[in-house]
Formats: C-alpha cells, sequence, structure tokens
C-alpha cells in the first residue's frame, strides 16, 4: 500500500518525497538494462534483448488476471471474461489459440483492401464536415474501429457504443470515484449488449463461432473474447502506429517529405491503385513506416507478476525478485541493445 500515486497515501508520499517513479537498479547511465519504475504500481522494466526474456517466461512470472500494470479492466464492462491475453494456464491457450485463428482468417480476407476503402470513405467523409482539429483523434479512432470490425466481422460496429465502451473499459489508479468515472462505467455497460447483439448479427459470425468451438470456447465465450480483440486489443495496435506516423510525418523535414510525396505519385501514376505489393515498391515510404513501427511498436508493454522468487541477471550484477512482490514490464526491450 502507498505506492507514488497507487491510493491517497501513495499520493501523500508522493508531495512529501518529490518524485521517485524511476530508480536505477542496474547502474548504467544512458545504457541500463533495468529499471525499477512506479507507475502507480513498481514494476521493474526489462530493457534489452537478453532480459526480456523474463517476462515471457511462465514457469517465472504469470499474468495478473484483468490487470495491466496500473490499468485494471472492469470485470463487468467485459461480461465477467477476463481476456485471453490476461489469462492463465489452460485458459490462455484456448483464448490465444482463438484470437490467433480469427487474426489469421482476417489477413486471407482482404486486409489491406478493406483498409484503403475504409481509408477513402473515411476522407471524403472528413472533407465535408471541416478542419476541427479537436476531434481529429476520434475521427481516426473510428476511422480504425470501422477497418478493424469490417476486416474481422464483415461489418462495422455502431461507433457511439464502442466509444463508450472503450471509455469505461479501463479503471486507472488512482482509484478515486469521481461522477465521470462513474458515467463512464454506466455508458459502458449499456454499450456492451448493444455491441454484442451486433456481432452476433454480423456475416463472419458463424464462421468465427465454429473457429471458437474448435478452441473449446462456448459461444458466449467466443463472443465476449472477439468483442475485446477487436476494441480491446486490436483497436489500439492499428491506432497507436497510425497517430504515430501522422506525427513523424509532421515532424519530416520539407525535403524527405517531398521525396515521400514523389515516390507515392510516380508509383501510383503507373499502377493506378494503392495495394500491399505497391507499398514493398515504395522504398521510401515503407522506409518510413518500418522506422515508425521500431520506434512505437503496437504492443509496447508487457507485464506479470512473479510466481516465484527468481534472479534477473544483467551484464554486471544478479537482481533478486521476490514472489508476488512485483509486476514486470518490458518496455519495447526487443528493440534495446544494452550493450552498444
Amino acid at each position: 500500500m502507498g505506492n507514488c500515486c497507487s491510493n491517497y497515501a501513495g499520493m501523500w508520499r508522493a508531495l512529501q518525497q518529490g518524485n521517485y517513479s524511476i530508480k536505477e537498479i542496474n547502474y548504467g547511465g544512458a545504457d541500463a538494462t533495468v529499471l525499477r519504475r512506479n507507475i502507480g504500481v513498481t514494476v521493474v522494466s526489462l530493457l534489452d534483448q537478453h532480459n526480456i526474456r523474463y517476462v515471457f517466461d511462465m514457469d517465472l512470472v504469470e499474468k495478473v488476471p484483468f490487470t495491466l500494470g496500473n490499468t485494471a479492466l472492469r470485470p463487468a464492462v467485459l461480461g465477467g471474461h477476463c481476456p485471453g491475453m490476461l489469462s492463465n494456464g489452460v485458459e490462455h491457450v484456448r483464448r490465444k489459440e482463438f484470437a490467433m485463428a480469427v487474426i489469421q482468417r482476417s489477413l486471407t480476407n482482404s486486409l489491406f483492401s478493406t483498409m484503403v476503402e475504409q481509408l477513402h470513405a473515411h476522407t471524403s467523409m472528413w472533407a465535408t464536415v471541416g478542419h476541427n482539429i479537436y476531434d481529429f483523434e476520434d475521427r481516426v479512432n473510428r476511422f480504425c474501429a470501422d477497418a478493424v470490425s469490417t476486416v474481422i466481422l464483415g461489418t462495422t460496429l455502431p461507433y457511439e457504443s464502442v466509444r463508450a465502451w472503450q471509455n469505461g473499459l479501463h479503471s486507472h489508479r488512482p482509484r478515486v470515484p469521481t461522477l465521470g468515472r462513474y458515467l463512464a462505467k454506466s455508458h459502458a455497460l449499456r454499450a456492451l449488449p448493444v455491441l454484442l447483439r451486433n456481432i452476433r448479427n454480423a456475416p463472419a459470425y458463424e464462421e468465427i463461432i465454429h473457429l471458437g468451438k474448435t478452441c473449446g470456447l462456448t459461444e458466449e465465450e467466443a463472443t465476449h473474447e472477439i468483442l475485446y480483440t477487436i476494441v480491446g486489443h486490436a483497436l489500439p495496435q492499428v491506432q497507436n502506429p497510425l497517430l504515430a506516423c501522422l506525427a513523424a510525418y509532421a515532424a519530416m523535414p520539407d525535403l524527405d517529405r517531398r521525396q515521400m510525396w514523389e515516390e507515392m505519385n510516380k508509383v501510383l501514376h503507373n499502377v493506378g491503385t494503392f495495394t500491399e505489393a505497391v507499398l514493398s515498391s515504395m522504398t521510401c515510404v515503407e522506409s518510413f513506416i518500418l522506422e515508425v513501427l521500431r520506434l512505437r511498436p503496437p504492443m509496447e508493454m508487457f507485464f506479470g507478476r512473479a510466481r516465484k522468487d527468481f534472479i534477473v541477471k544483467t551484464r554486471d550484477r544478479e537482481i533478486f525478485q521476490k514472489r508476488n512482490s512485483e509486476s514486470y514490464e518490458s518496455l519495447q526491450g526487443a528493440k534495446h541493445n544494452g550493450r552498444r
């Protein structure tokens, strides 16, 4: 109790002691490979390709149900079903197998062409409603929601319900009860049956349920899992890199930006339409996208809780981690080289 900003006691300690959200364990300055951090819960960040393996070792760590670090998923908003990515054991295996089967099915069903069609439809709509910068992120969120749901379900989900469910899904620390949080949860609970009903009426529903049964899920489990897969998992993983690309593009020097435009105009003038094969022929554009994804991967952090005492070995020391005492976070570790 009393972690920094995790509750009232922690907030008071933070005011008294100042900011202590990051403390190094492995004192290596900019080359540190392990950091102790406080993000509302105390975590250990594993920051290189060697140490990242600890957070994926299911013999050492386990998922915390309904929890992502300092963020909790409201069980009531999920209908009492814990998503596969936050489950353990057989439940994790069954739900992960189902989610991967659904995603694999979507990858073979015109993923790229559907994304392009939705992009054309939404940009045309944006052109008619003006340029209000304050709703830009919401416009991007709506585009991603329509694109992802169309790819997976064959139809779009009602965006007002998607947005309400998104807003009420997470409960962040400090968990201080407020009217805004109460209303967000209430709106999410009202949106849940609407979204489930639309999923059951989707063209691809029967095929998806068949995949669920082959993975050992009931129809209810599969329906709730597909809801979280679309809105809670795939949607932010598409939206975050897209916003990162837009921000990186806006910050590019004019010369580099002009070079990308010239390359796109030249290639599209010859082929006439945008396809996945065309993208691979645009070396500048492809390099730009890959670099953004390297710096801002769709899934940036993974969390786990120690099942037992174990040792994290760094370049020059060993750090003892006690059972159940910490959460463990891997922050973009796959791209960090601690020895360079």
